[in-house]
């Protein structure tokens, strides 16, 4: 019996898709936090920089990709540079970095900042927290990134899973006395 294989842009299109169908199905007041989400993958730009600082051995790179989300702030291509520390010989650490997306005619639609947690050597749980372009509004998201061994890739899940991995776009909340 011969397997079939299901592509896996197939497969990312369907979970975006849900999520998004749920999403538009339900009516919100302008000026309210709204789930957002995007699915990514990030290719290593370059080479990556390994040293020794402190107690920690902390590699540092750039990355790129393209990104797919319903929501137009969040589709297009992204940049991310950022650094990973452990301590020598650990498998756990803290990952920092920006996080970009443009759209396809170079406009910066997100800017961002990346704070997590990695563990295993390769995956990154964190939120990233920054501004949206055209509507305007901040940006509170969980993020997973899962590196590859070499850190030379990364799939990324920004605000994808219910209660586990959420992001809003919201308005400023002001200043109250």
């Amino acid at each position: 019996m011969k397997r079939q294989r299901v592509p896996i842009a197939a497969v990312v299109m369907v979970v975006l898709a849900v999520p998004s169908a749920l999403t538009a199905a339900v009516s919100r007041p302008k000026g309210s936090p709204q789930p957002i989400f995007a699915a990514f993958s990030l290719l290593q730009q370059g080479k990556l920089t390994t040293k020794r600082c402190g107690g920690y051995v902390t590699t540092s790179g750039t990355y790129r990709g393209r990104s797919a989300s319903p929501d137009p702030r969040l589709a297009g291509f992204v940049n991310y540079t950022g650094r990973v520390s452990f301590t020598p010989g650990g498998t756990t650490g803290v990952a920092r970095g920006t996080l970009t997306i443009r759209d396809v005619a170079g406009t910066q639609r997100m800017r961002s900042t990346v704070t997590g947690v990695i563990t295993q050597r390769s995956v990154v749980n964190g939120l990233v927290s920054g501004s949206l372009v055209d509507p305007a509004a901040r940006l509170l998201a969980n993020v997973t990134m899962v590196f590859d061994d070499e850190l030379g890739f990364a799939a990324v899940r920004l605000g994808l899973e219910s209660g586990q991995n959420s992001a809003i776009a919201y308005p400023p909340i002001p200043k109250c006395p």
